[in-house]
């Protein structure tokens, strides 16, 4: 007979309804959307009765030019009278282990706290960037595609183009049809978001997501500011035409804000700083080393072999790796060898997105190396652009 004393991790079911209900709205003054929570959730049980929740999603997330297998974590909630305890440990370990075991490579969550996910083997690998500029200083004039409202048979296109453009990228959700269909689009059919589609000849050449914010209080009511969730863009003309219907859909004088890389190439469309509000961490956990090695894309230029042993906690012997990347590949296999850099697993997150570099974890003491050729040879490896997403789950 199984220990009533002993934690259960198991699938959300309609029974929890209320509970995970009365946890979001005290966690997230948010709503239950059960059906969701049918597809992704779970619960962990304690002494027989239900005391935390998280979302699981599916995904991959794109690095290199290639999506490695990925699941998000999310809505992650333990009772206010539970908290403490390893309550955490419980919930986190036994779901993270099973999206392990079905091929997830990495998980990666964006934490309202830092701390209680470091100490689960996360380490901060990315930022949301939030950029804002005045409409009026959107330069004019110049060449820019057609725009017309979003479809509902325009989804496979927005997919389309979305792919086209993340593929670039360091760090984008690799979005399946059940994402879209599930994390994206819900919004804009419901009205909450609106979205236009730019085309050329018939052909989709990007598209933007975004919200109305009302005017803070005192301001007129019809005032109110456009919040971009997404401009995706394939060309200058598609990018011209986006910003265009955004700064028309916007109060006159008022700005606009969009999601972006760092460096975004938008703010080459404006004559005047475009600047940067708000900046948050996403954190991420490699689930099985060589898988996330093998899965992501190298810079094709590279031709290097590399020694890595990687070290799950303090005082512990590393596990090596041999690595061996051409052609854009990276073969990985277990050795006896001693290792060239021995970094730290929590910190080895951050240089496999590009978040970091060897050369920085080396003066934090996160990682050791035999020569500094070696740390070179792992800069190479993991250089990048600096890891962003839209998203935020």
């Amino acid at each position: 007979m199984d220990d009533p004393t002993t934690p259960i991790c198991r699938p959300f079911d309609a029974g929890d309804e209320r509970f995970v209900a009365r946890l979001r709205n005290q966690c997230f003054s948010a709503p239950l959307d059960v059906d969701t929570w049918l597809e992704n959730g779970h619960v962990l049980e304690r002494d027989g009765a239900p005391v935390a929740a998280l979302l699981a999603r599916r995904c991959g997330q794109w690095f290199g030019g290639r999506p490695v297998p990925c699941v998000t974590v999310s809505s992650v909630m333990v009772d206010l009278t539970r908290r403490g305890g390893g309550v955490m440990a419980d919930l986190l370990g036994p779901v993270l282990d099973r999206y392990a075991e079905a091929g997830a490579a990495i998980a990666t969550l964006t934490p309202s706290s830092v701390a209680p996910y470091r100490r689960a083997g996360f380490e901060i690998a990315g930022f949301r960037y939030r950029h804002h500029v005045s409409p009026q200083a959107l330069r004019r004039g110049q060449e820019k595609d057609g725009v017309r409202w979003f479809e509902a048979a325009d989804a496979d296109r927005l997919a389309e183009v979305y792919d086209t453009v993340a593929r670039r990228g360091n760090g984008p959700i690799d979005r399946d049809r059940s994402w879209w269909h599930g994390h994206i689009l819900p919004r804009v059919r419901s009205g909450e978001t609106f979205a236009v589609v730019a085309e050329r000849d018939g052909t989709a050449t990007g598209y933007a997501l975004w919200d109305q914010v009302p005017a803070p209080r005192g301001e007129f009511a019809f005032w109110h500011r456009v919040r971009a969730r997404e401009i995706v863009w394939t060309s200058a003309p598609a990018a011209r035409a986006l910003l265009h219907a955004l700064a028309q859909a916007g109060s006159p004088g008022e700005e606009i804000s969009w999601f972006g890389g760092p460096s975004d190439g938008l703010a080459g469309f404006f004559d005047a700083p475009v600047l940067m509000d708000w900046v948050h961490p996403w954190m991420t956990k490699i689930l099985d080393c060589p898988a996330a090695l093998t899965s992501r894309g190298y810079n094709a230029g590279l031709d290097l072999t590399l020694v890595l042993g990687i070290q799950s906690a303090p005082d512990t012997e590393a596990s090596t790796l041999r690595l061996a990347v051409r052609d854009g590949r990276c073969q990985v296999e277990e050795t006896d060898a001693e290792p060239d850099v021995t970094v730290e697993a929590t910190a080895f997150a951050s240089l496999f997105t590009g978040r970091s570099s060897a050369r920085e974890a080396l003066a934090l003491g996160h990682l050791k190396a035999h020569t500094s050729a070696a740390v070179d040879r792992m800069d190479a490896m993991f250089a990048a652009t600096s890891p962003w997403f839209f998203e935020h789950f």
